[in-house]
């Protein structure tokens, strides 16, 4: 992944080939600022990717959160792909969050075993700011972790106070499953949560 060329590739051991470029983004996406591919994640066999777009418009049809963070200038939105190994195909838009494109824009993305997806959203704030009211209001997506059903655009808040995680992994822990994530600072990362 290339977040700011906008491009995503697959190596197969040789070379790289191309999946998403600049030219062939999904309908709907302008992609805004230095991560216009915020994060990929995929499904455990491998059959369906998932894309979060930084973008300037939205697709129409989808789920459009609102942030009620001023100066809210972009979208992330989120795109399902089917993936036969080689390429990319049947781009679906899922939702839409907007967004404050200069502040924490998180972006964690993890695909569950029944195909629902977390997204982290960061707070937006700057790197003097602990999140403010945002973080702790479950009737906003900012700074939050978001358990999005693909099928809807549906999206339950699963967690808040989580300032700006860009990555979620889920960790087996022997049968007693965890999400991992380190929530970043301004040069590291601050905390590691599980």
């Amino acid at each position: 992944v290339d977040q700011a060329d906008v491009s995503i590739s697959r190596w197969d051991g040789a070379q790289f080939h191309s999946l998403v470029t600049s030219a062939t983004l999904p309908p709907g996406i302008s992609p805004a600022g230095p991560e216009g591919i915020l994060n990929v994640s995929a499904n455990a066999p491998g059959t369906r990717v998932y894309v979060m777009f930084t973008s300037l418009t939205v697709p129409a049809g989808i789920p459009q959160r609102l942030s009620p963070r001023p100066g809210a200038d972009a979208w992330q939105v989120l795109y399902r792909y089917d993936f036969n190994g080689v390429a990319l195909s049947n781009p679906q838009p899922v939702t839409a969050l907007q967004v404050r494109s200069d502040g924490h824009t998180g972006g964690g993305l993890v695909v569950l075993d029944d195909d629902s997806v977390l997204v982290s959203t960061g707070d937006n704030g700057d790197a003097g700011e602990d999140g403010r009211e945002y973080t702790q209001d479950a009737t906003n997506h900012l700074g939050k972790i978001l358990r999005v059903t693909p099928a809807n655009g549906s999206a339950a808040v699963v967690a808040v106070g989580i300032r700006n995680p860009q990555r979620l992994t889920i960790n087996p822990n022997d049968g007693d499953p965890r999400l991992d994530f380190t929530d970043i600072g301004g040069w590291v990362a601050e905390e590691l949560n599980s």
